[in-house]
């Protein structure tokens, strides 16, 4: 298992790992990866640009994306961004659902920190709603420590946990 960039090669896994949250309904991943479906070279090419500060929606950080890899297919997602962001820290990844308790989370995490640690950062902060008990155990696998509460505006509560490098 290793952490890839983003690469028009794995058009296939990743439209299939996308599917999976299709078949779930889950609005808020495929809102995020709706573009892969529109032009997958062009997406590929987005990120690109977002991993050098471009192309960013308003108020964004740059952001890194790694997808986790194993055998030709593309199993998660880590994003890093260069600076923390309010609510969701310096990193957010997602487990495809028929990959999911199966330890690809820590694992993603684990070799996304190797990742931040090479861009230059010293720590981590991650964050993730209270009732998301695999993120907690999956962020404390990795040595995270929780340092505060945040709710948002919508009333939701997020855990906060920092990671040293």
């Amino acid at each position: 298992m290793i952490l890839v960039d983003p690469n028009i090669k794995y058009i296939k896994s990743f439209r299939t790992y996308v599917n999976q949250y299709k078949e779930r309904n889950d609005r808020f991943y495929l809102g995020i990866y709706e573009e892969a479906f529109d032009s997958f070279s062009k997406y590929v090419t987005l990120l690109e640009d977002n991993a050098q500060g471009k192309n960013l929606p308003y108020g964004w950080s740059a952001y890194r994306t790694f997808w986790l890899e194993d055998k030709g297919e593309i199993l998660a997602v880590i994003r890093i961004r260069d600076k923390d962001v309010e609510y969701y820290g310096h990193t957010g990844y997602d487990v495809a659902p028929l990959y999911r308790k199966k330890g690809y989370g820590t694992k993603i995490l684990e070799l996304g920190l190797e990742k931040a640690k090479k861009m230059g950062l010293k720590k981590i902060i991650l964050t993730c709603l209270d009732k998301n008990w695999a993120s907690q155990k999956i962020i404390e696998k990795n040595g995270g420590e929780m340092i505060k509460t945040i709710e948002n505006d919508d009333g939701k509560l997020y855990y906060a946990y920092e990671v040293r490098l």
